[in-house]
């Protein structure tokens, strides 16, 4: 039987007291097992994973190592759990979002399913190795679905960290708001550490 690597240990005690936690661990740091593990501490069992179609049967073959049963896991892949979202609007232990940056897009109807079905969980849970490709903006849908009683709405969200001024696009003849900067960073930061867990694969 597989069991936990120190730095895995570590994310797991930083996940247990939350109902929302958030593991931006990189390949083959073992997110997968440690989001298993983390599953048995919550003491979950009905668990809902959205992945990515490609890692469906890395999910399925972690389940079987830690000899955690198949029939309490629904494990759908983001394009799935988008054309048949309604299936799954149904209470949950446990819902995990693999490659969480994927929901970024905070206006895509797949991003307002997830939020969604996150209101029938008692737990939350998000993983990337890559959470922001552009800049802190890229945070809020994921970080939303994980803590909706921090992060309520956009406009709070971006009025709080965001920099927005109206730039003007000559081709266009027109301004258009856009983010120029961030402010709070500090602040955000300390936040973010609170609800999630980093790790390279260096480290």
């Amino acid at each position: 039987m597989l069991s936990p690597r120190d730095y895995q240990l570590k994310a797991i005690a930083a996940a247990k007291p939350h109902d929302g936690f958030a593991l931006f661990m990189q390949q083959r740091t073992g997110k997968t097992f440690v989001s298993l593990w983390l599953r048995e501490v919550w003491d979950c069992q009905k668990t809902l994973i959205i992945c990515p179609k490609k890692a469906l049967p890395v999910w399925k073959n972690a389940i079987t190592d830690l000899a955690q049963n198949l029939g309490d896991f629904s494990i759908v892949s983001f394009e799935s759990f988008r054309i048949h979202k309604a299936d799954y609007m149904d209470y949950w232990d446990l819902v995990i979002v693999d490659e969480s940056h994927r929901m970024k897009e905070r206006g895509s109807q797949q991003t307002q399913a997830i939020w969604k079905v996150g209101k029938y969980a008692r737990k939350r849970l998000i993983l990337s190795g890559s959470p922001q490709g552009n800049g802190m903006e890229d945070y809020y849908s994921q970080l939303r679905f994980i803590r909706p009683d921090l992060f309520t709405t956009w406009k709070a969200f971006s009025n709080s960290y965001l920099i927005i001024e109206p730039v003007w696009y000559q081709s266009l003849d027109e301004a258009i708001n856009k983010i120029t900067g961030y402010k709070n960073q500090e602040q955000f930061k300390e936040i973010l550490a609170g609800i999630s867990f980093r790790v390279t694969r260096d480290e």
